[in-house]
């Protein structure tokens, strides 16, 4: 058990992001945002100042709790994920392959949120190409933090996953730990295995669990856990 840090403040944020589909189908290009407080914000005039054009237009107004996505092609992205996708608007321009800032301002030029994401460690890799979208963890913790990014479901190397317009699958209310520079050696028959990793957050960690499991053989094990020291 990670003990996690408290809740930040809720604002529209950033929170999935198709930058890299799979087959160089730029056409699967979104983004999404959320609204993660307790009432509705009028997005009129909202915009995307880095990282394409995007002006959203008047009238437009996301509930508490609701979701919007913009992406390159609407009928593209609609015939791929469900014809009853809500889309709020079509964006100029593309994401970059191999990473870039993507800003959003509210109808007074505010910064509202922000995102740095690239295609290298520590980001998750499994998003530049791999047919995973990046999807945000925790709403109230930093856009730019890479850890608190994680790859959707992967579906196929040749199938664009993610959840436009739905909840994450890897969200988190609160921010999680970091889990990062995992490391072991090459499993022997019959030897012990020492793994290590740096597991850190803004309060104290009090239990670092590992799951394992042996993928070789059939049938296949099960996931066992053990108390990391």
């Amino acid at each position: 058990m990670l003990m996690a840090a408290a809740p930040g403040p809720a604002r529209v944020v950033i929170n999935e992001v198709m930058y890299h589909p799979p087959d160089d189908r730029d056409d699967l290009q979104f983004v999404e945002l959320f609204n993660p407080s307790g009432e509705a914000i009028d997005l009129s005039g909202w915009s995307f100042t880095k990282g394409f054009e995007f002006v959203f237009p008047r009238g437009v107004e996301l509930a508490a709790g609701a979701y919007a996505v913009i992406c390159q092609d609407a009928a593209a992205l609609k015939s791929h994920s469900g014809a009853q996708l809500q889309i709020a608007g079509t964006f100029k321009g593309k994401l970059s392959h191999s990473g870039e800032q993507i800003q959003l301002a509210n109808a007074q030029g505010q910064i509202g949120d922000a995102v740095r994401y690239d295609d290298q460690e520590e980001w998750p890799l499994g998003a530049d190409g791999y047919g995973s979208s990046l999807e945000r963890i925790c709403p109230r913790a930093p856009g730019n933090d890479a850890a608190n990014w994680a790859s959707s479901i992967f579906r196929s190397r040749s199938t664009a996953g993610g959840t436009p317009g739905m909840r994450n699958p890897s969200f988190s209310d609160v921010s999680l730990p970091h889990v990062k520079d995992v490391r072991w050696e090459k499993p022997a028959p019959g030897k012990q295995v020492t793994v290590t990793a740096t597991v850190a957050d803004t309060t104290r960690v009090q239990a670092p669990t590992l799951a394992w499991m042996a993928t070789s053989g059939e049938p296949r094990a099960a996931w066992a856990d053990i108390a990391m020291r």
